[in-house]
């Protein structure tokens, strides 16, 4: 079974301590799938994607202060 874990703030945000938080966060879950996992912070105009295949970068048509960080285990 996977799991999911993540935050939503309005504001500024310190990007670094939000990746750390939400690592934290999707580690806790690896009970819950061992098989992959992911992490995606949605922030401003700005959509980053880390798995273990790697890092991707994509621009967003958005503007504003909201955040979303997304973390994942992936039970195959």
């Amino acid at each position: 079974m996977c799991g999911l874990a993540g935050i939503m703030e309005l504001g500024p945000v310190d990007p670094a301590a939000r990746a750390r938080q939400v690592t934290r966060m999707r580690e806790a879950l690896g009970h819950r799938g061992p098989d992959g996992w992911g992490l995606a912070a949605l922030h401003g105009a700005a959509a980053e994607r880390h798995s273990g295949a790697g890092t991707q970068t994509v621009a967003r048509a958005s503007s504003g202060d909201a955040s979303v960080w997304l973390g994942h285990q992936r039970l195959a």
